[in-house]
C-alpha cells in the first residue's frame, strides 16, 4: 500500500481543520481503500507551540503582518536557500522604525530556529518516507509549504510532491510550477475530479499521463495555454447528475434546538450533531459525523486534531453531565438528543459549508439540501 500524506502548514487558522484535506482524504479512503494509506498531518498545530498562540494568531490574522508578508518571509531562505539573504532589504521596507525594533528582533529570533524545528517535524511525521506528499496552500501557506517540500526533497528525492489550494488558482499555479523545483505537481482549481485521476495514473505507473490532466500544472506542461490558464473541473456537475438519477444520497440539514440533524432522505438514516453552531461548522469539515444509530462510533481524526478534540470534549461535557451523552476518550458510546431533552442552544453565527456552497442556517432557513463528500452516509 502506498503512503499518501496530506499536510496543513502554518499559518492556517489553528482553530479549524482543513476542509480541503478532509474532503480529499475522505475521497481517497472511499475510492482507493486498498491502494493508499492516507494521513492528514496538522503541522500548523506544532508551529503554534513553536511561536506561541498569541504570536501565531498575529502572523496568521493581523492585517499588518499580511501586508508585510511576515509568515512567508520567515520561510523564504528554507524554501529557496540558493537566494541571497535579504534581511536588510526586507526590514528597510517593512516593520520599520524604532517602535518596531522589538518586533524585528522577535521575527529574526523565530526565523533562526525554523530550520531545526521544521527538520524535527519532517522526522516526527516521517514526511520523507511518503510516496506522495501533498500540501494545501491558502493565504500565508505558500512559503512554509515550499520550505517543507524542499527539505523533504533534499532528504529523499523519490518523494512525489503535490500542492493545491487557493494559492494555486490560474495563473498562480503555473508560476508556482515554473519556479518551484521542489514541487512535482500543482493542482489548479477544484481537485475532487483531478486528484483521483492523478492517483489512478500513479497506480498505473504512468506519471506521463498525469502531465496531461487539465487542472494539473507541471514544469513540463506549464507553457501550454490549456494547462497554464486552465483549472480542474468542478465535481458538482457529476454529483448533480448522480443525484438526479437517484444514485446518490439526498441529504437535508436541519437546525433544531437539540442540535443539527443530517438526514438521508433515501434511507431515512439520521445523523445528529449535539453541539452549537461553531462546532457544527467544524464537524462538517470532517469525514464522518457522530452517528446516533450506532454505538461505539468514533469522532474521526481527533488524534490528528488535538485542539479540536479539546474543544469538542468541552462543548459536549454539558450533555454528558446530564446523562444525555456518554463519552469515553474520543469515542461516543451513545447519544440521546431531542427538542425536549436539552436546553435551547444559540443559533449558529457562522455558515455551514456544504460542498461548494455556504448554507447559512437561520430561523427562516432551517433546512437545505447539501451535497458534501465529507458527509458519507453508509
Amino acid at each position: 500500500m502506498r503512503q499518501l500524506v496530506l499536510v496543513n502548514m502554518p499559518f492556517a487558522d489553528r482553530r479549524r481543520p482543513s476542509f480541503a484535506l478532509s474532503q480529499l482524504s475522505a475521497l481517497v479512503r472511499r475510492d482507493f481503500p486498498d491502494d493508499f494509506d492516507v494521513r492528514v498531518c496538522y503541522l500548523n498545530h506544532d508551529f503554534v507551540r513553536y511561536f506561541g498562540a498569541e504570536e501565531y494568531d498575529a502572523i496568521a490574522g493581523d492585517m499588518d503582518f499580511h501586508v508585510a508578508g511576515v509568515g512567508d518571509w520567515m520561510f523564504r531562505q528554507l524554501a529557496f536557500p540558493e537566494l541571497p539573504d535579504n534581511v536588510d532589504e526586507y526590514f528597510s521596507r517593512y516593520l520599520t522604525g524604532p517602535a518596531k525594533a522589538d518586533l524585528r528582533r522577535t521575527v529574526l529570533r523565530r526565523r533562526e530556529g525554523l530550520k531545526d524545528f521544521l527538520r524535527g517535524m519532517v522526522e516526527k511525521y516521517r514526511l520523507d518516507e511518503a510516496d506522495l506528499l501533498g500540501f494545501s496552500s491558502m493565504f500565508t501557506q505558500n512559503l512554509p509549504s515550499l520550505a517543507a517540500a524542499r527539505m523533504v526533497k533534499d532528504r529523499n528525492p523519490a518523494v512525489t510532491t503535490l500542492i493545491g489550494g487557493a494559492n494555486c488558482e490560474a495563473p498562480m499555479g503555473a508560476a508556482v510550477a515554473q519556479n518551484c523545483s521542489q514541487l512535482d505537481f500543482v493542482f489548479s482549481g477544484p481537485s475532487l475530479v483531478t486528484f483521483p485521476e492523478f492517483l489512478r495514473s500513479v497506480l498505473d505507473d504512468d506519471l506521463d499521463r498525469a502531465h496531461r490532466i487539465r487542472g494539473v500544472v507541471t514544469r513540463r506542461n506549464q507553457m501550454e495555454s490549456r494547462y497554464r490558464k486552465g483549472t480542474g473541473p468542478n465535481a458538482d456537475g457529476q454529483w448533480n447528475t448522480a443525484w438526479a438519477a437517484g444514485s446518490g444520497p439526498a441529504l437535508t440539514l436541519t437546525r433544531g434546538d437539540g442540535g443539527t440533524t443530517v438526514r438521508d432522505t433515501r434511507s431515512n438514516a439520521e445523523l445528529v450533531y449535539p453541539v452549537d453552531g461553531l462546532d457544527t461548522e467544524l464537524l462538517l469539515h470532517l469525514d464522518k459525523p457522530v452517528r446516533v444509530d450506532k454505538l461505539g462510533s468514533e469522532l474521526p481524526h481527533l488524534a490528528e486534531l488535538p485542539h479540536l478534540a479539546e474543544v469538542l470534549e468541552e462543548r459536549l461535557a454539558g450533555l454528558r453531565d446530564r446523562g444525555l451523552l456518554f463519552f469515553e476518550g474520543h469515542r461516543v458510546m451513545s447519544v440521546c438528543v431531542s427538542d425536549s431533552d436539552v436546553d435551547p442552544m444559540p443559533r449558529p453565527r457562522r455558515t455551514v459549508v456544504g460542498g461548494t456552497r455556504s448554507l447559512p442556517l437561520t430561523p427562516t432557513r432551517p433546512a437545505r439540501e447539501i451535497r458534501d463528500l465529507s458527509l458519507p452516509v453508509a
